[in-house]
Formats: C-alpha cells, structure tokens, sequence
C-alpha cells in the first residue's frame, strides 16, 4: 500500500466549525440538558449575566433569560410549558420551533464543548469590539489628514482614544496603581485586625495553627498523616469553625466518609459528645 492510500484510508471528515448561533443554540439546549444540579448551568448563568456575554439574536437572548431564571435561579427543569409562560410573562414571544429545538435535546452538547464554546463567543466579541475600536481609530486618521492636524499631536490625541476606546469596549484590562491598591489593603489590614486578632488570615479555631499560619490565608493546604489518625476530622472540625466563627461558606469533599458521617461530626463537634456514643 502506497503513502497516498494509507492517508486515504486513515482520513476522516473534519468537524465543520459551527457559526455563532449554532454555537448559542447548543450553549441553551445544553443548559436545559443537564439541568440545575450540573456546575455548567452556573457557568453559563455567569457568563451571560455577570460577565456581560450576549446573544446575537434577540429571540435566543429573551430564551436565554427565560432559562436562567428558571433552571439557574429557581432551580427547575427546563420544561417547554414553563418556559413559555417565562417568556409570556415577559411579553417575549419565540417561535416554537426554536423552542422545541432547544428542549428536545438534539442540539445538545457535552458540557465541555459548550463551555468551548462560550469562551469562543467572548472572543468573537473581543474581535468585533476592537473592528470597531480600528474603524473609529481610521475615521480620526482619515478627519486629521483633511483637517491638516500636526501629525506629532494627532497621533499623541488618537493614542489616548484608542486606549479610552479599549477600555469601554473591555478590550485592555485595567490595574489600578499600587498607591491606590495599597491604601485599600491598609484598610483591609485595619479590618482585619479590628475584633483584636493577632494573625491576619481566617481564624482556624485552634490558637497554635492560627500563630504558626498567621490564620489561614489564600492558597493551598496539605493535611498529611497515617491511616485512621483522624485527618478528616480535624479538617472538618476546622472547616466549621470557620464558616462559623468567620461566616464564609466552605465546601467540604470527602472520598472516603459518607455525608452522614459527616454530620455527625459536625453535631458531636457542636453538642460536645461523643460522636461514638450511642
């Protein structure tokens, strides 16, 4: 068999690159796919109405809302009746069969395509946002030619335009001076210090880590020990004293106990009994 027919045979069709509706279009079936309980519907309720991602068509966007709100926000399965009277309630009508092809889970995606994406239509609007940041830039090259400008002065006025425009479209991201950052972690250092700690971190509840750790800061811990010395139950019984004591909320994973186990833990910590006593 020659090289040729070997590539031959070995060939296969690319995947087309879908267009930007089809791509909006999977991202919606798929939120009503995998529902409440999956992390994408979250993602996507981020991306859409935190972050500022927009639908291109005004018939997807008034779905998208509708979706949000139902499976994101109140926590239900994307059902056709439902949706319908989210958009009635919003005087939004959509025709159904860009509805039904959104619930019936054709145009559905893994959730980690979907998520590709999203991130590819945040970057459709960068591009489409800085053609438009070039075409006003060209516009004042083109009015300080005729004007008869001194092209020293023009370009210093159009670079300061084009950072301005950059910044309204969110094309440059934008750090603020270490002055300014400083004075506000002075005061974070100041708050911090406010109820008479003596460690800057979140405090652990046990005073030898919080002196040690200088309370627990951002970044990552390893709790290492042998089988059976009680890891998980002072990682847990540190877990609630925290989101106790220092009112954040805290996600606890665990491979090995079981949720109920947890909770006891939790309670014997909080009752002061014996977890082993009956």
């Amino acid at each position: 068999m020659s090289k040729l027919d070997e590539k031959i045979e070995t060939a296969h069709e690319a995947e087309v690159d879908p267009d930007r509706h089809q791509m909006e279009e999977a991202i919606l079936a798929t939120v009503a796919a995998v529902g409440p309980d999956d992390p994408f519907a979250g993602e996507y309720s981020r991306a859409y109405f935190d972050e500022g991602l927009t639908f291109d068509r005004a018939d997807l966007e008034a779905v998208g809302r509708a979706l949000r709100s139902l499976v994101c926000t109140e926590g239900k399965p994307a059902d056709l009746i439902l949706l319908k009277d989210k958009l009635s309630s919003a005087g939004v009508k959509v025709e159904g069969a860009v509805l039904e092809g959104i619930l019936d889970r054709s145009k559905a995606k893994d959730p980690e395509v979907a998520r590709a994406y999203i991130k590819k239509i945040h970057a459709l609007n960068k591009y489409r946002a800085a053609d438009a940041v070039g075409r006003e830039y060209q516009k004042a090259i083109e009015k300080g030619k005729k004007e008869g400008e001194d092209p020293e002065a023009a370009f210093s006025i159009l670079t300061d335009k084009l950072l301005k425009l950059g910044k309204e479209k969110k094309l440059i991201r934008e750090h603020e001076p270490e002055v300014v950052a400083a004075y506000g972690f002075i005061d974070e250092l100041d708050a911090r210090r406010s109820d008479g700690r003596v460690f800057l971190g979140l405090d652990c509840g046990f005073n030898h880590l919080n002196e040690v750790l200088n309370g627990l800061g951002t970044g990552v811990y390893i709790l290492a020990g042998a089988p059976s010395c009680g890891k998980t139950t002072l990682a847990k019984n540190i877990a609630d004293h925290v989101a106790e004591a220092e009112k954040v909320p805290v996600l606890f994973y665990s491979f090995e106990q079981s949720a109920e186990e947890l909770r006891i833990k939790s309670l014997a910590r909080l009752s002061l009994v014996d977890s082993r006593v009956g």
